[in-house]
C-alpha cells in the first residue's frame, strides 16, 4: 500500500493542476501496518502529511473498516468546507478544483454496480437491506430509488465510496463510523457479498439519517478501471480526472492496465509503467511480519463471518431495541432523486 500512496501522490503533484496545492493528507490506522520512515518522507516532500489517528481500529482484521475510520479522523482535522475523500488505489489524472460543487449538495459520489446492491422492492439482497434499516433506524423502503451504473435496474440508493466529496461539519464522520459497527456487529450478513460492502450498504442510511442531500459526482471524477470487468458506459470518459484501478497493479492484471490507460493519459501511463508492478514489499522481516499479520487477520475475519447469519425472507435476523440517536434529526429531510447524469427528478 505504501508504493501506492506514493504513485497516488505524485500522479496528485503532475497532473493536478491547482488542487495539487491543496492540503493532502493520507491516514494509517493500523498499527501493526504503518508506513515506513522512507515512504513519509517521501510523501512529506510530495507535500502529503501521513496522520496516525489518536483512536486506534476496533476492527484491525476487516481492512475496509480503515476507510471510515480515515473518513472521521480527516474529517475532525480539517477545515475546509468540502473534504475529497480517495481510496489509495487511485490515480488523479486531472485537476479537481475543476469540479462544481452545486450549492444544494452536502455529499456527491456514484452509484455503483449492482454487486452489494438492492433492487427496489425485491431481489435476493432485499432481506438484507432490510435488516439494514432496521439496524440503523431508517426504513429501506424511504431510501431514494435510482439507476445501477451497470446495468441501469432500479436499486436503493447506493453509492460506491471508493471517491466521494462530503461538506464538513454535519458529524457525518464519527455517525458513519458508529453506524458501520452497528451493522457489521449485528448477527447478520449479506447472501450475496458476506460482510464485504458493509461500508457501502451502510453509507445510504447514514446520509438520510442525517438528512444530507446528495448529488451524482460526474464520471470523470471517478473513473473506474476495475481489473475483472470493463464496464460498456465507461467508455465515454475521454479526460479522466480521477481513476479507481482496484488491483489493476498487481502483476497478472499490470500490462493490460497500463495499455488501457495509455489511451486515456499517456503521461500517466508512463508513470506507472514506470513504477511497475506491485509486490510484497520491505525486507526478510518485514515480510515475516506482513504474513503473520494477514494470518492472524484472516482467522478473526473468518471466525467473524462464521458467527453472522445469512438474511433471507425466509430467514430474518432479529434486530434488538435501541434508543434513538440524540445527534439525529427526528424526521430526516427528504433527499432528492437523481439519476446518474447529475439531473434531478
Amino acid at each position: 500500500m505504501e508504493r501506492q500512496a506514493i504513485l497516488l501522490a505524485e500522479t496528485r503533484a503532475r497532473f493536478g493542476g491547482r488542487s495539487s496545492r491543496w492540503p493532502w493528507v493520507m491516514v494509517a490506522p493500523r498499527r501493526l501496518a504503518q508506513p515506513s520512515r522512507s515512504a513519509i518522507q517521501r510523501l512529506a516532500a510530495l507535500g502529503v502529511e501521513v496522520v496516525v489517528p489518536d483512536r486506534s481500529s476496533e476492527l484491525p482484521w476487516f481492512p475496509i473498516f480503515n476507510k471510515v475510520i480515515a473518513i472521521e479522523t480527516v474529517e475532525a482535522l480539517a477545515r475546509q468546507q468540502f473534504l475529497w475523500f480517495l481510496d489509495t488505489d487511485t490515480l488523479v489524472t486531472g485537476d479537481l478544483s475543476t469540479m462544481d460543487i452545486p450549492p444544494d449538495c452536502d455529499f456527491l459520489a456514484n452509484h455503483p454496480q449492482m454487486s452489494g446492491a438492492s433492487l427496489a422492492g425485491g431481489g435476493p439482497n432485499h432481506a438484507y437491506w432490510t435488516h439494514a434499516g432496521r439496524v440503523l433506524q431508517f426504513p429501506v423502503d424511504r431510501l431514494p430509488v435510482v439507476r445501477s451504473l451497470d446495468t441501469g435496474q432500479p436499486i436503493y440508493q447506493y453509492w460506491n465510496n471508493g471517491v466521494f466529496l462530503v461538506r464538513r461539519g454535519a458529524g457525518f464522520g464519527a455517525t458513519y463510523r458508529e453506524d458501520f459497527k452497528k451493522l457489521f456487529f449485528s448477527g447478520a450478513k449479506s447472501p450475496v457479498a458476506g460482510l464485504y460492502h458493509t461500508s457501502q450498504v451502510t453509507l445510504p442510511f447514514t446520509l438520510a439519517r442525517l438528512g444530507l442531500r446528495t448529488g451524482v459526482l460526474p464520471l470523470r471524477f471517478h473513473h473506474q478501471m476495475s481489473h475483472l470487468v470493463e464496464h460498456d458506459y465507461l467508455r465515454q470518459v475521454q479526460d479522466p480526472a480521477v481513476i479507481h484501478y482496484f488491483g489493476s497493479l498487481w502483476p497478472d492484471y499490470f500490462n493490460r492496465f497500463v495499455e488501457r490507460l495509455m489511451a486515456l493519459s499517456p503521461a500517466a501511463g508512463a508513470m506507472v509503467a514506470e513504477h511497475g508492478p506491485l509486490n510484497v514489499p520491505g525486507g526478510l522481516g518485514r515480510r515475516a511480519l506482513r504474513k503473520v499479520v494477514t494470518k492472524v487477520y484472516g482467522l478473526s475475519l473468518k471466525r467473524h463471518l462464521a458467527r453472522q447469519k445469512a438474511v433471507s425472507s425466509d430467514s430474518p435476523v432479529a434486530v434488538p431495541p435501541s434508543r434513538p440517536d440524540a445527534r439525529l434529526q427526528a424526521e430526516p429531510t427528504k433527499q432528492q432523486q437523481v439519476d446518474n447524469t447529475g439531473a434531478r427528478a
